[in-house]
């Protein structure tokens, strides 16, 4: 509700006047949070992917309830470990346009949200993304050479845990949208100067990334 997208519609500037600052840090807050809860779940459900396919044996034995809460529990302290400067160290600030309705949610300090964005979004998720990629590679190759090797059609348990491997995957693609997006955009500003987010086709494309990754929520992954 408190993100930029609602600010700058011009719906309800007079919830963001009262807020103040707090309104751009609450909504930082959820963006970074939320975010990164969600980087964590998906690489967790990577995870939980590989060992259903590559070691069914130990699959059952490793991803017990105990370990899930364990698990859930890691990801959101570590989220929350992360945004602690967000939450309590960076300066924010509001600008009303002179419509008297647009409302900007911005950082006071631009070089601080570049490094912070750099740090978190650039090299953790991306670090995430990356890790993600490999294990479903993994994951297919495994399942091809089988399938060209053995003679025999896959078994039952194993064609359930490749779908489930392909779904997980699948959970990942507006992830991978979205940090594409972010390496062009910060490639194109370092190296040549552009500032691409003019082009409209990169916001279509960031949009369509982050929306579909916003509509998952990887631990429902669990339930299969």
């Amino acid at each position: 509700m408190l993100g930029n997208t609602l600010a700058e519609s011009g719906w309800i500037p007079e919830v963001y006047i009262f807020l103040g600052s707090l309104s751009a840090r609450l909504s930082n807050v959820g963006l970074f949070g939320f975010g990164l809860a969600q980087n964590f779940g998906v690489f967790s459900v990577a995870i939980n992917r590989y060992t259903a396919y590559m070691r069914p044996m130990k699959h059952n034995k490793i991803w017990t309830d105990k370990f899930v809460r364990g698990l859930i529990i890691l990801q959101w302290a570590l989220s929350f470990i992360c945004i602690t400067p967000v939450m309590f160290y960076f300066e924010y600030e509001i600008v009303l346009l002179n419509d008297s309705r647009t409302v900007l949610l911005q950082w006071k300090d631009a070089g601080a949200s570049t490094m912070y964005t750099i740090v978190i979004t650039g090299l953790t998720s991306g670090a995430i993304a990356i890790s993600i990629v490999v294990i479903y590679t993994i994951i297919f190759c495994t399942a091809f050479i089988r399938k060209i090797r053995s003679q025999e059609p896959i078994s039952k348990v194993e064609k359930t845990a490749l779908k489930m491997a392909v779904t997980g995957f699948i959970c990942s693609v507006g992830l991978l949208i979205y940090l594409i997006d972010t390496y062009i955009f910060f490639g194109s500003y370092i190296f040549f100067g552009l500032n691409f987010p003019d082009v409209p086709t990169y916001w279509l494309t960031f949009n369509i990334g982050h929306s579909i990754y916003a509509a998952v929520n990887p631990y429902a992954m669990f339930l299969f």
